[in-house]
């Protein structure tokens, strides 16, 4: 068992750095939201599928620890992307200053 939570560990945590990585290496807004949503969301499931794993009686605030991010992540990034598209828009559009 303990063979099965330590590579589900290092799974997840090779999910994180990835998109740590890719959050540092693309240009805008969007595109990094969606690789949050994309490899980080799924390292999470695994690492709370490694502490159902290790630690059994905690499945029931694990499952709704995941099912609370698998709610709120996508509506959060959604709003984040879009106070970000309106963000840029207005920055576009102010006038020069002398």
């Amino acid at each position: 068992m303990r063979l099965i939570f330590d590579s589900l560990l290092l799974i997840a945590a090779a999910g994180l750095f990835l998109s740590s990585l890719a959050l540092w290496l693309l240009p805008d807004v969007p595109s990094r939201l969606q690789v949050v949503t994309k490899t980080a969301f799924p390292a999470i499931i695994v690492l709370l599928v490694a502490g159902i794993l290790i630690e059994p009686a905690w499945w029931n605030r694990l499952v709704i620890l995941g099912l609370m991010l698998l709610i709120m992540l996508p509506v959060i990034l959604a709003l984040i992307t879009q106070s970000a598209l309106v963000a840029e828009s207005s920055t576009q559009h102010e006038p020069p200053t002398c």
